[in-house]
């Protein structure tokens, strides 16, 4: 089941969490780079988010402005394909559809009135995947929790992952705005929204493939297809990433390595428009 992956589907989720930076409070433009992608967030003098302008290597360079929502947080402008909705007790609902000429997804994110992603529903023609999240007393992620159905196969995925956080780092990006994690999608593999630097993730993820029956490309003595049957089975996997972190002069993040099995990735912060 494929993640969402597209830099407009992770700019907007990214955007919305951001109420304030806290070692950067100074500059007005924060841009991550790494992996061929460049993002841009753009603040006004009261610190609110009101931009994200990314570059994507196949799509070249979109751009997300925001507004500040009913309770308080910057939500994305309502444009084509994007929509929010307030549920009138502080939480909100974001819908975002990714469509083109091979597949038509929807992603729908329930948003607490903290900012925080609860729940994350993401809808194909064939296929259906709910994502639940859970916090602990920090505001960081205590549990990730997800179960999916692909309908034409009857595959089924399912997984949980757990994450460490350095508790005395504020996580700049992700603290106080929903959709910024858009932003770190490209280093944490899935949307999380937490309020301080991650440092590590696990999780095992279990894809249950139905028994089969497939046909052959041969046939039998009176010329009908031959089929076999493949049995059922569990695909198992195991994924760990470690983050590490690098600070400039002024105490602020200047680049993140992630490392894991077959990773070994780099991003680059850097700070403009700075009094």
């Amino acid at each position: 089941m494929k993640n969402t992956k597209t830099v407009l589907h992770v700019l907007l989720i990214a955007g919305s969490m951001l109420c304030s930076l806290v070692t950067t409070a100074q500059c007005t433009k924060i841009t991550v780079s790494g992996e061929g992608d460049v993002v841009t967030l753009q603040f006004d003098k009261n610190e609110k988010l009101i931009a994200i302008t990314g570059l994507d290597e196949d799509e070249g360079s979109k751009s997300i402005k925001f507004i500040t929502g009913p309770s308080g947080l910057p939500l994305p402008v309502k444009q084509k394909g994007v929509k929010w909705d307030d549920n009138g007790d502080g939480s909100f609902i974001i819908t975002m559809n990714e469509g083109d000429e091979d597949a038509d997804r929807n992603s729908m994110f329930k948003i607490s009135k903290e900012g925080k992603i609860i729940n994350w529903d993401l809808a194909g023609e064939e296929s259906f995947k709910t994502t639940k999240y859970v916090y602990d007393k920090n505001g960081d992620l205590a549990l990730m929790k997800w179960e999916g159905t692909m309908y034409d196969t009857k595959v089924t995925d399912k997984g949980e992952l757990t994450a460490t956080f350095n508790t005395a780092k504020p996580d700049v990006i992700m603290k106080g705005g929903p959709m910024l994690f858009l932003v770190t999608t490209r280093w944490l593999m899935l949307p999380m929204t937490n309020s301080h630097l991650i440092t590590g993730f696990s999780y095992k993820q279990t894809i249950h493939v139905p028994e089969r029956k497939i046909e052959l490309d041969e046939k039998g003595p009176d010329k009908q297809p031959l089929f076999k049957i493949e049995p059922e089975k569990n695909l198992i996997n195991n994924i760990t990433r470690s983050f590490s972190y690098t600070w400039d002069e002024y105490g602020r993040i200047e680049s993140v390595t992630v490392t894991g099995k077959g990773t070994n990735k780099k991003f680059k912060f850097t700070y403009s428009d700075c009094k």
